[in-house]
């Protein structure tokens, strides 16, 4: 049974795909960590930047397991992790997507008249800083998005070949009179 199902979820480089949700998990993790930081301070109080670092680090952590001990088992652990997380980066992906397209008024920067250049200018430059960072992290959690997509597929396939082929009998049974062969011994004969 492992060897079955190492050689099915193996296809998919779990180790490696795992090490790079790692890396985006950590990378993912800095940055949000530095984007609520003054002065860009992200009016999320839940920590919504958080979740998806948090799940890559999590997914990547048990898909690289999992190939270090194949077992169906850990093939259904990752699968779930990676459904879960997948789920929870895809609607963070929405609210950041929907925020860097719909500012809100107290993100929109205007230099005002009164302002010197110096300060405009530091204004602009935390203005691009905190939406630069903004699309590398959507960028970041898409391209997790897409790894665990992925992950989620092979362990699927595997699970799912496994429970419906491996615990499946079928037995065939025909009818002794559609054979060509018993069908012409039987006749009767003069």
């Amino acid at each position: 049974m492992a060897g079955l199902v190492s050689q099915r979820f193996l296809q998919g480089e779990p180790k490696a795909l795992g090490t790079t949700l790692l890396m985006i998990g950590l990378v993912h993790l800095f940055f949000a960590a530095m984007y609520t930081q003054a002065p860009c301070q992200y009016r999320d109080d839940v920590g919504i930047l958080f979740f998806p670092a948090l799940m890559f680090l999590l997914a990547g952590a048990v898909s690289v397991a999992a190939e270090r001990v194949p077992s169906i088992a850990m093939v259904k652990a990752c699968l779930t992790l990676c459904i879960i997380c997948a789920i929870i980066s895809s609607v963070v992906n929405f609210f950041n997507l929907v925020d860097l397209l719909f500012p809100t008024p107290q993100w929109r920067f205007k230099c005002n008249y009164n302002e010197s250049a110096l300060d405009c200018q530091r204004g602009t430059m935390q203005h691009v800083h905190c939406s630069s960072s903004r699309i590398f992290l959507l960028v970041l959690n898409f391209v997790g998005t897409c790894i665990v997509i992925t992950l989620s597929g092979f362990g699927c396939r595997t699970v799912c070949h496994n429970n419906s082929e491996d615990n499946m009998h079928i037995d065939v049974l025909k009818n002794p009179s559609s054979l060509p062969e018993t069908a012409a011994s039987d006749t009767p004969q003069d």
